[in-house]
């Protein structure tokens, strides 16, 4: 079955986690203070190199009209796959952004997980600019 909502928002970010070294005695201390390396201090530091990426979301938040419940959607691979690109610059996220917030769609929920019905209802794909010939 499919529903009828409406676009709230869209919002992308990373998750990525980072090395925490803590009870580091006092005496210790400020070799941790003075290194570019950590950020942090009374003992509980974090580094600031080897971050582990774990990944990023582009999800569009959602409102079901019919069943008065807000849902969040994650759009990313679908457009990085569309727009033959590895990662979502700034100015494809304003564009989603602009062309899509306050749209109304279909969304559809099988068992339990949530999907917009067609993916050809958003505007994903930023038109590439023309390139001018000389003359």
């Amino acid at each position: 079955m499919k529903y009828k909502a409406i676009i709230n928002d869209i919002d992308g970010y990373s998750i990525s986690a980072a090395y925490v070294t803590d009870r580091i005695k006092k005496s210790d201390q400020p070799r941790y203070d003075n290194s570019p390396d950590y950020v942090g201090g009374n003992g509980l530091y974090i580094a600031n190199k080897d971050r582990e990426h774990l990944g990023t979301v582009l999800y569009l938040y959602l409102y079901i009209f019919d069943l008065d419940k807000k849902i969040k959607i994650d759009i990313r691979d679908y457009v990085l796959q569309e727009n033959k690109m590895k990662k979502v610059s700034d100015k494809l996220f304003e564009y989603i952004y602009e062309k899509n917030v306050k749209n109304k769609v279909y969304v559809t929920n099988d068992s339990g997980h949530w999907e917009l019905y067609d993916y050809s209802q958003l505007e994903i794909v930023r038109p590439k600019k023309s390139k001018k010939k000389k003359q």
